[in-house]
Protein backbone atom coordinates (compact mmCIF):
# COMPACT_ATOMS: atom_id res chain seq x y z
CA UNK A 1 0.00 0.00 0.00
CA UNK A 2 1.08 3.64 -0.92
CA UNK A 3 1.04 6.20 1.74
CA UNK A 4 0.45 9.34 0.23
CA UNK A 5 0.51 13.06 1.69
CA UNK A 6 -1.92 15.41 -0.20
CA UNK A 7 -1.18 19.04 -0.01
CA UNK A 8 -3.13 21.70 -1.33
CA UNK A 9 -4.52 25.00 0.18
CA UNK A 10 -7.62 24.36 -1.42
CA UNK A 11 -9.72 21.60 0.37
CA UNK A 12 -11.91 20.76 -2.54
CA UNK A 13 -9.00 19.84 -4.12
CA UNK A 14 -7.68 17.93 -1.51
CA UNK A 15 -10.43 15.66 -1.17
CA UNK A 16 -10.77 14.90 -4.62
CA UNK A 17 -6.93 13.88 -5.16
CA UNK A 18 -7.66 11.94 -1.78
CA UNK A 19 -10.82 10.44 -3.75
CA UNK A 20 -8.87 9.47 -6.67
CA UNK A 21 -6.41 8.14 -4.67
CA UNK A 22 -8.23 5.78 -2.62
CA UNK A 23 -10.53 4.34 -5.48
CA UNK A 24 -7.22 2.93 -7.06
CA UNK A 25 -6.94 0.68 -3.89
CA UNK A 26 -3.39 0.50 -3.45
CA UNK A 27 -2.94 4.34 -1.65
CA UNK A 28 -3.94 5.73 1.28
CA UNK A 29 -3.99 9.26 2.08
CA UNK A 30 -1.84 9.27 5.95
CA UNK A 31 -2.58 13.02 6.05
CA UNK A 32 -2.84 16.34 4.31
CA UNK A 33 -1.86 19.63 4.52
CA UNK A 34 -3.08 23.30 3.50
CA UNK A 35 0.35 25.20 2.91
CA UNK A 36 4.05 24.56 2.45
CA UNK A 37 4.88 25.04 5.94
CA UNK A 38 2.14 22.29 7.20
CA UNK A 39 3.60 20.24 4.32
CA UNK A 40 7.24 19.83 5.54
CA UNK A 41 6.44 19.16 9.16
CA UNK A 42 4.08 16.52 7.79
CA UNK A 43 6.54 15.03 5.29
CA UNK A 44 9.11 14.73 8.72
CA UNK A 45 6.24 13.36 10.67
CA UNK A 46 4.51 10.84 8.63
CA UNK A 47 7.51 10.03 5.92
CA UNK A 48 5.17 9.32 3.42
CA UNK A 49 6.49 7.41 0.09
CA UNK A 50 4.98 9.96 -2.32
CA UNK A 51 3.20 13.54 -1.95
CA UNK A 52 1.06 15.05 -3.87
CA UNK A 53 1.89 18.91 -4.50
CA UNK A 54 0.55 21.80 -5.29
CA UNK A 55 3.07 24.32 -7.26
CA UNK A 56 1.20 27.78 -5.85
CA UNK A 57 0.07 27.99 -2.24
CA UNK A 58 0.52 30.89 0.11
CA UNK A 59 3.61 32.04 2.06
CA UNK A 60 5.83 28.70 0.67
CA UNK A 61 5.34 27.22 -2.63
CA UNK A 62 5.61 23.80 -3.45
CA UNK A 63 8.90 24.41 -5.09
CA UNK A 64 10.44 25.38 -2.16
CA UNK A 65 9.13 22.09 -0.13
CA UNK A 66 10.54 19.78 -3.09
CA UNK A 67 14.19 21.67 -2.41
CA UNK A 68 13.47 20.58 0.99
CA UNK A 69 12.70 17.48 1.08
CA UNK A 70 14.75 13.82 0.29
CA UNK A 71 13.98 10.22 -0.43
CA UNK A 72 10.15 10.99 -0.98
CA UNK A 73 8.65 11.09 -4.39
CA UNK A 74 6.68 14.27 -5.32
CA UNK A 75 4.20 14.67 -8.03
CA UNK A 76 3.21 17.95 -8.72
CA UNK A 77 -0.62 19.38 -9.04
CA UNK A 78 -1.43 22.43 -10.20
CA UNK A 79 -3.68 24.30 -12.89
CA UNK A 80 -0.67 25.88 -14.14
CA UNK A 81 1.38 23.93 -17.31
CA UNK A 82 3.78 27.26 -17.30
CA UNK A 83 5.31 24.43 -13.86
CA UNK A 84 6.19 22.03 -15.69
CA UNK A 85 9.71 22.52 -16.73
CA UNK A 86 10.50 23.74 -13.07
CA UNK A 87 8.53 21.12 -11.43
CA UNK A 88 10.74 18.09 -13.67
CA UNK A 89 14.06 20.38 -12.94
CA UNK A 90 13.65 19.41 -9.29
CA UNK A 91 13.05 16.38 -10.21
CA UNK A 92 9.27 15.11 -9.34
CA UNK A 93 8.44 11.77 -10.56
CA UNK A 94 5.10 13.44 -12.41
CA UNK A 95 2.83 16.43 -13.24
CA UNK A 96 -0.68 16.14 -13.11
CA UNK A 97 -2.47 19.28 -14.51
CA UNK A 98 -5.75 20.50 -12.48
CA UNK A 99 -8.10 19.97 -12.91
CA UNK A 100 -7.73 16.43 -12.24
CA UNK A 101 -10.44 13.43 -13.81
CA UNK A 102 -13.36 12.92 -12.19
CA UNK A 103 -13.74 9.06 -11.53
CA UNK A 104 -17.34 7.55 -11.79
Amino acid sequence: MIRALVVDDEAIARAHVRRLLERTGNATVIAEAACGRTALLAIETHKPDVVFLDVEMPEVDGLFVVSRVRDTLVVFTTAHSRFAVDAFSVNAVDFLLKPLPVLL
